[in-house]
């Protein structure tokens, strides 16, 4: 035990021995992984505030959002210095609303075309706010009804006479 407090390159061994003893297990043992993330959640819900600071104090990495951002961005085929030009060729702003506040988590969403795949470059259309990328998710990306959605907004509008 005197070991392991003492030795940090033996501790961080022991525990990446540990990690992937139970990913394996979980891979393997579906009953035993239910039973631990039943167990696991039992804990969260009893211990709220070791949980919230646990969580404050694995995002304040300050290369988390750049990390996070590079991953997500791979997703669609996009470098980060592609995207920064992106983003500097909209002006710094959302590509529907004008918007230079990403609201939601924090981040630009990169609007594709989901008739294509996610990393072919054809199917980027630019990048979004948080409520706009919502917006035209919810209308299925649809022309039609986002001009239907519009016509009725229109209609109903204060002040109209329809």
């Amino acid at each position: 035990m005197e070991r392991y407090a003492s030795d940090v390159a033996y501790r961080e061994r022991e525990r990446a021995y540990h990690r992937e003893r139970q990913s394996r297990r979980a891979r393997t043992d579906p009953p035993w992984r239910k039973r631990r993330d039943r167990l696991h959640q039992a804990w969260m819900a009893a211990n709220p505030e070791r949980v919230k600071e646990h969580l404050r104090h694995r995002n304040a990495h300050p290369l988390k959002k750049l990390r996070q951002r590079k991953q997500n961005l791979r997703i669609y085929g996009l470098t980060v210095e592609q995207f920064n030009s992106k983003l500097a060729r909209q002006g710094g702003r959302c590509a529907i609303c004008g918007t230079a506040d990403p609201r939601g988590a924090g981040s630009w969403h990169v609007d594709h075309d989901h008739g294509l795949e996610a990393h072919d470059p054809r199917g980027h259309r630019g990048l979004l706010c948080h409520p706009c990328n919502t917006a035209l998710g919810a209308f299925d990306d649809s022309p039609k009804l986002l001009r239907a959605a519009a016509a009725y907004l229109q209609r109903h509008e204060v002040g109209s006479t329809a």
